[in-house]
């Protein structure tokens, strides 16, 4: 089973990538910073509670992932005007 992370500016999605290549499930989440917590727990936090939930939705334990791809973007640069 494969899961797949889409890591976004200002929201997480998490899906299951079924044999067929389709995704089976996904789940999404925006990223909302709580006061005095840093991002990169936040991150983690959402990414392992969206993980916990498509895997319950399609009935599947942890054990059984053999791949997890993750997409996030890049800090893209700016042209200077001519």
């Amino acid at each position: 089973m494969q899961i797949g992370i889409d890591l976004g500016g200002s929201h997480i999605a998490v899906g299951v990538i079924a044999e067929n290549g389709k995704i089976a499930t996904k789940k999404e989440q925006d990223l909302k910073i709580q006061k005095g917590q840093e991002i990169e727990q936040q991150i983690r936090d959402t990414m392992v509670s969206l993980i916990q939930q498509v895997l319950k939705e399609v009935g599947a334990p942890l054990c059984v992932l053999n791949k997890i791809g993750i997409a996030c973007p890049r800090r893209s640069k700016r042209r200077k005007s001519q």
